[in-house]
């Protein structure tokens, strides 16, 4: 049985605030940090079962490979190694793209930015103040996004408050 995703309702204030981040983050102005043992779960949005497996299986067969044809010496050798490269190259590979696919879905539209936002995993940072930040979940991204980045490049944006 598949428990389908829950709705959030979304407003026109939702949907402008958004975007303000979206061009923040467009600019530069605004940095997303993502977690990737967080995001990499399957009740996540951007989690990919095909990400996580494909890369390991590739390596334990071949390593398997080697072992069957080459022997027991070099299979363990093979085995060492593909540890080691999944260690230091897939794993490293794998958390740049669930964070690539987080920040993709963030920027998509504002349904999907409340709904991975919820998830959690997510912290908004201030490119010019590092000490400034929210954190997804328990963190209001609202006032967030109202504080810092409510007014559009210079231009006051009609129907937001600076709350």
């Amino acid at each position: 049985m598949v428990i389908p995703a829950p709705k959030y309702k979304i407003n026109k204030r939702d949907v402008v605030l958004h975007e303000r981040l979206q061009e923040a983050y467009d600019e530069g102005r605004l940095i997303v940090h993502t977690d990737f043992m967080r995001l990499n779960r399957t009740d996540s949005p951007v989690f990919s079962p095909w990400l996580n497996t494909v890369p390991l299986l590739t390596l334990l067969t071949l390593a398997l490979l080697v072992l069957l044809f080459g022997g027991l010496l070099s299979g363990t050798v093979a085995l060492v190694f593909a540890v080691a490269i999944y260690a230091l190259a897939i794993r490293p590979w794998t958390a740049q793209t669930v964070h690539r696919k987080a920040v993709a879905l963030m920027m998509r539209d504002a349904g999907a930015w409340v709904r991975l936002w919820a998830h959690g995993g997510i912290v908004l940072q201030l490119a010019a103040d590092r000490r400034v930040g929210c954190v997804a979940p328990e963190g209001d991204w609202r006032a967030f996004a109202s504080r810092y980045f409510a007014e559009k490049a210079g231009a006051a944006s009609p129907g937001l408050s600076m709350a």
